[in-house]
């Protein structure tokens, strides 16, 4: 991961997958837990296995739980693929 306050690249070990959880009063389904390193501000940071995206940042538990939407999930509600090229913005001509 790599977060607006969290500049530097984070590791981490992905230890639950597919949880809902509640944050503060907040629901968030579907949602993997790891043990990484991240700060308040870091929501909505990419999460990268090897040189591929896989999810996105979303919430602290207690402890030292960390949680994040895979992008395969993201996919699904959204109706959306990612796009990492810069040429995206304007249809990726």
């Amino acid at each position: 991961m790599v977060g607006a306050r969290t500049a530097a690249l984070r590791c981490g070990t992905v230890t639950s997958e597919y949880m809902t959880v509640n944050v503060n009063g907040v629901d968030y389904i579907a949602q993997r837990r790891a043990d990484i390193f991240a700060q308040s501000g870091d929501s909505g940071a990419p999460i990268f296995l090897n040189n591929n995206a896989i999810g996105i940042f979303s919430a602290f538990g207690a402890g030292s739980a960390r949680y994040y939407s895979h992008v395969g999930y993201i996919d699904d509600m959204r109706n959306v693929t990612p796009c990492f090229d810069v040429r995206c913005g304007d249809g990726g001509t």
